[in-house]
């Protein structure tokens, strides 16, 4: 017996079946690219080579509120993290993390409309 359900803005939102497979393309070729990264750096730079960056709170949207509460902004001015502070793992890690070749390789690949042709990222 199927329940009918009183709201239904609620459920998710359904597509078709070539949007849905599209989709699963990108995710599978992401998947090898990012693979393939992590493997390379690896090797080379384990601690930095990351391609999940490093978490900085003060860059979370939904922690901007405890970081204006009271007591915090002199704290941090204390510790010398007022101006976006860094991750546990450094300045040198968040650099990297944003401004890496493999970084900035899965940014342009993420934001570009044809993430799943290869030819759109051969090397200049």
């Amino acid at each position: 017996m199927l329940l009918k359900r009183r709201n239904s803005r609620h459920l998710a939102p359904t597509s078709n079946d070539s949007e849905f497979r599209g989709r699963e393309k990108f995710f599978i070729l992401d998947c090898v690219a990012v693979e393939s990264i992590a493997r390379d750096y690896n090797r080379s730079l384990p601690r930095l080579g990351s391609v999940i960056p490093p978490y900085n709170a003060q860059d979370d949207k939904n922690a901007k509120g405890y970081f204006r509460t009271k007591p915090v902004p002199p704290l941090l001015q204390q510790t010398g993290q007022a101006r976006g502070g860094t991750s546990v793992l450094g300045p040198l890690a968040d650099r990297f993390a944003k401004e890496s070749a493999a970084a900035l390789y899965l940014s342009r690949r993420n934001s570009s409309a044809g993430a799943d042709k290869p030819e759109n990222f051969k090397a200049s």
